[in-house]
């Protein structure tokens, strides 16, 4: 190769040295210029939301504003009416309070008059003659026992109207009475039909008292269970006096009768002890 040769491969390879290193600036560069194209963008996307979102808020703001400053308008005319209607009502009670005044001024004249007629007629009363005062006297002794007889007479008519009640219910318990005492003959003589000498029974255990035991108390409620019951011929209505070592303790009602046990109640006027479960209880009669 002759030196032309090698001074034209020396200019051809520094040539393609400048054109790469054009080219990789220009890469270089358009890399820079799309990058901050994107920035741009992205920036610009930014500035339309937050523009977006203060528009929203501003229309929030605006709508926000027009309810409170309706709300507000509302409640001023409504604080208007109110006092519209307070005035009106205080003018009302002023007319009031004036007619009140009037009345008590007309009230006050007739008071005056009323003491005046008062005066009048103390100094009446005052010129009554002795014989005047006695025969006020027995008046008014008259109206205390014309009074008197009134009480009494309705006294004497309630006293009639409850005798009438209790006779009625006398005459009434009387039927109910003799029915039951038709009945307990038909029993008996059914008794005796089956039973010929159950007279002599029933004269062998007349004299011998039914004794029984507490077998449970509740004082709340004044409720004794009784160790007897049907089987030993118990009834309601049947009383029981408790004892504890020959001290007397209290009467019981019995209320309900089971095969072998009875429900009494206590009857408190009769109770001048506690009753326990032990005490002894013997038959002392029925109502």
């Amino acid at each position: 190769m002759n030196i032309l040769g090698k001074v034209f491969a020396v200019l051809v390879f520094a040539l393609s040295l400048v054109y790469t290193g054009v080219s990789a600036t220009n890469l270089a560069m358009e890399d820079n210029y799309k990058n901050r194209f994107l920035r741009e963008a992205v920036t610009r996307v930014a500035y339309h939301d937050q523009a977006s979102n203060l528009a929203a808020k501003y229309t929030a703001a605006m709508r926000h504003y027009s309810n409170v400053d309706r709300t507000v308008r509302e409640q001023i005319a409504r604080h208007v009416e109110a006092k519209k209607i307070a005035i009106h009502h205080a003018q009302n009670l002023m007319a009031q309070y004036m007619t009140l005044s009037q009345d008590i001024a007309k009230t006050q004249v007739d008071v005056g008059r009323i003491q005046t007629s008062v005066s009048n007629f103390e100094g009446t009363a005052t010129r009554l003659s002795d014989e005047n005062r006695k025969t006020l006297k027995y008046w008014l002794q008259a109206l205390r026992e014309r009074d008197a007889v009134r009480v009494t007479n309705a006294t004497m008519r309630k006293s009639y109207a409850q005798a009438v009640e209790d006779y009625d219910q006398l005459q009434s318990t009387f039927w109910v009475k003799s029915r039951e005492l038709d009945e307990a003959r038909s029993e008996i003589q059914m008794l005796r039909a089956a039973s010929p000498d159950i007279d002599q029974k029933v004269a062998t255990g007349i004299g011998r008292k039914l004794a029984a035991r507490v077998h449970a108390v509740d004082e709340e409620v004044g409720l004794v269970i009784l160790s007897v019951g049907q089987t030993d011929r118990v009834v309601i209505g049947q009383k029981f006096a408790v004892y504890r070592d020959d001290r007397f303790k209290a009467n019981v009602k019995v209320e309900r009768v089971y095969p072998n046990t009875c429900a009494a109640t206590i009857v408190w006027d009769t109770a001048i002890r506690r009753i326990e479960v032990g005490d002894d209880a013997l038959a002392s009669g029925s109502e």
